[in-house]
């Protein structure tokens, strides 16, 4: 019999255990990363950041606009009009005006969604408190890496997905992600695995805030592939968005995000 290995096995984190999900990350629960281990794992990883690629002129993006194959069939017809009918030809210029209108609503819709996107970079810039070589200690988001034992108070963001470890009447809003005005009631205790996103109340997503109590969370995920704003995953401010762009696409390959994204390709423990 062959074995189907096309795709790792999926992991849902907020269905572990938390004793299991440390072993996963290959981390302890207590005192957090060494620098020596922190160090190891940004190298490989980078920075807890969306990062930006090189935008192109206003010219050029309006221009790739007529860069499909309906719309060069299009030009095409309304210039055969022009050549048999002249440039008086009514047609012609319909069919002309259709083109450059189609143009100009993508461009517009795009430039609105990558306005969106480097918003939404700095958005999530925020400071974050940790353990690492059992102390406590703020650093910026942007050097949180898998595994980190997070540490969340009232009025926090936070700073990357969690799987929480410990809660202390902890409340998250999560208006961004979910849609739900009100804050949702955390724990550490595992949740189903088929659970919608909004009963996931064993994960605290990047991008939401705390508005009340405490929690120790692992990270499990970064700003690259975090739960705010899902459509734009992958996305960075500069990013060319277009139609086949927005779907839900995956940038970190360490850790999964919602059970949705593939095992790490060099797992902690082998036997996982």
């Amino acid at each position: 019999m062959t074995q189907d290995t096309s795709r790792p096995k999926q992991t849902t984190w907020h269905a572990l255990p938390v004793d299991q999900t440390a072993v996963k990350l290959g981390v302890q629960l207590k005192g957090g990363l060494t620098q020596a281990e922190f160090e190891k794992r940004q190298a490989e990883f980078g920075f807890n950041r969306i990062e930006g690629k090189a935008g192109k002129s206003f010219l050029i993006r309006f221009l790739e606009q007529f860069n499909q194959p309906l719309l060069y069939i299009l030009i095409i017809a309304g210039a055969i009009k022009f050549f048999l009918e002249g440039w008086g030809s009514a047609n012609g210029w319909v069919i002309w005006g259709v083109v450059l209108i189609n143009a100009i609503v993508s461009f517009i819709q795009e430039t609105k969604a990558e306005n969106a996107i480097a918003a939404l970079s700095s958005s999530i810039e925020t400071e974050a408190t940790l353990y690492r070589d059992g102390e406590k200690r703020q650093v910026p988001s942007s050097e949180i890496v898998p595994g980190d034992l997070v540490i969340l108070t009232s009025g926090d963001k936070v700073p990357a997905d969690l799987r929480l470890v410990e809660t202390k009447n902890l409340q998250v809003n999560e208006s961004g992600l979910t849609g739900e005005s009100t804050a949702v009631e955390k724990q550490s205790q595992p949740v189903a695995e088929n659970a919608p996103l909004a009963d996931r109340s064993s994960m605290a997503y990047a991008g939401s805030f705390v508005t009340s109590g405490q929690g120790l969370g692992l990270a499990v995920a970064r700003s690259q592939q975090y739960g705010l704003c899902r459509e734009f995953r992958h996305l960075g401010p500069g990013t060319r968005v277009s139609g086949g762009d927005r779907q839900r696409h995956r940038n970190w390959a360490y850790l999964p995000i919602d059970g949705e994204t593939n095992q790490p390709h060099h797992p902690p423990n082998p036997e996982i």
